[in-house]
């Protein structure tokens, strides 16, 4: 069958999700491609945890991280560790961080960590995938 369809459902979301992730980068004066993802985790005092993600771009060379920031409920903790940033390269790639979370100190409060996937490149495109955390 040859007739187009459009899901508006699929497409529809889609092409609004775009539209607003592109205005939230020009409001904060970012280009498309430099940018974070986001994502949240329950941790426990006096655990170690390792998150994970695969990650592509189609531009080598551009640095790429995971920064781990803990939170107690909504309030920031004012608290974080950041992964080595690494170098995009061709293909798929592996990113890790490993963490403790303390059972003293301010990481003690934290029962939540927003996990942030960052890219400092600019005019390129972002693959993120298989995004995990486990607990050691």
């Amino acid at each position: 069958c040859d007739i187009p369809i459009f899901h508006d459902d699929q497409h529809g979301t889609a092409i609004v999700t775009l539209a607003a992730m592109i205005n939230a980068l020009k409001l904060v004066n970012k280009e498309v491609g430099g940018g974070i993802f986001v994502k949240k985790f329950t941790v426990y005092p006096g655990k170690t945890y390792t998150a994970g993600v695969m990650a592509k771009q189609n531009v080598t060379g551009n640095d790429i991280s995971i920064t781990a920031q803990g939170y107690a409920g909504s309030k920031y903790l004012n608290v974080k560790v950041r992964s080595t940033p690494i170098k995009s390269v061709e293909g798929w790639q592996k990113i890790e961080l490993t963490f403790d979370v303390p059972a003293k100190g301010a990481w003690a409060k934290c029962d939540t960590v927003q996990l942030l996937l960052g890219t400092d490149g600019t005019n390129c495109t972002t693959w993120f995938d298989d995004f995990c955390m486990t607990e050691k």
